[in-house]
């Protein structure tokens, strides 16, 4: 039985290697690394190395204050890796967005933030476009030298992400056990279900239930669940001129136009 042979270092040091990828999709590795991985209520949240961090009572975690300004506790995971579990599992989007700015990675962010292939066509489907989020977030970047404050970039990109189109799909089109699936299938053939019934939601916005639903906690509630596109991801992209016919989309126009014939 032989070994596998060892794997060969790197000739290149870690910038050179960044620098062989497309900009904005690799972090920046020095500024990486000021920041460590904290959590509450169920996000993962990045905290700068120089926030003060306080014991709370008899606890012996300790908690800080992360980068989208919440107090959260100090995790066990260290340096924080939007990429990597836990914190690839359920981001603070604010977070999330902060580092991706700082360390140079918002390519990277807007690909993290973007539906797969079968997501996206399922959303076509529903009338929604797809790439809406990422749309808006592309406007809010190329807008940002115009921000009053980089916190407000944040903030519009952090609440663009958080309202993005999602899809209500039954748990059995999720476990590949729904009615959709063929009757008979090649041999070595996969199949997935590509959620034909599935409805596009915004599930920051609609309600969810909560603890008293036992194992089903988090499943949306029937009677408040919002269609995506919600009210806050629409009026960004009125904002930003990106919803034809809207008046902001009109004097975006005539703008753009004066500013040609100037």
């Amino acid at each position: 039985m032989t070994s596998e042979p060892p794997a060969a270092e790197s000739l290149l040091s870690p910038g050179d290697e960044a620098a062989l990828w497309p900009a904005g999709m690799v972090p920046d590795p020095e500024i990486m690394t000021q920041y460590v991985t904290g959590v509450s209520q169920g996000l993962w949240h990045a905290i700068h190395r120089g926030a003060p961090a306080h014991a709370i009572g008899a606890s012996p975690g300790r908690v800080a204050a992360a980068t989208c300004g919440q107090l959260v506790r100090v995790s066990k995971h260290g340096v924080y890796d939007r990429t990597e579990p836990p914190v690839a599992y359920s981001p603070c989007p604010a977070c999330a967005w902060h580092v991706a700015l700082a360390t140079g990675s918002a390519g990277r962010e807007l690909l993290l933030v973007s539906p797969g292939e079968r997501e996206s066509a399922a959303l076509a489907r529903c009338g929604v476009t797809p790439l809406i989020t990422v749309a808006v977030c592309r406007a809010v970047l190329a807008a940002a030298g115009d921000a009053p404050h980089p916190t407000v970039v944040v903030q519009q990109l952090a609440a663009a992400t958080a309202h993005q189109p999602d899809l209500a799909v039954d748990a059995d089109c999720l476990e590949g056990g729904c009615a959709h699936r063929p009757e008979l299938l090649p041999a070595g053939e996969t199949w997935e279900c590509d959620y034909p019934d599935a409805e596009a939601v915004c599930w920051e916005c609609s309600l969810r239930s909560g603890p008293w639903d036992g194992e089903y906690e988090g499943r949306l509630l029937e009677h408040c669940m919002v269609p995506a596109p919600c009210g806050v991801l629409a009026a960004l992209a009125v904002h930003y001129g990106l919803i034809p016919g809207s008046r902001r989309a009109r004097r975006l126009r005539k703008r753009r136009g004066a500013g040609a014939s100037g």
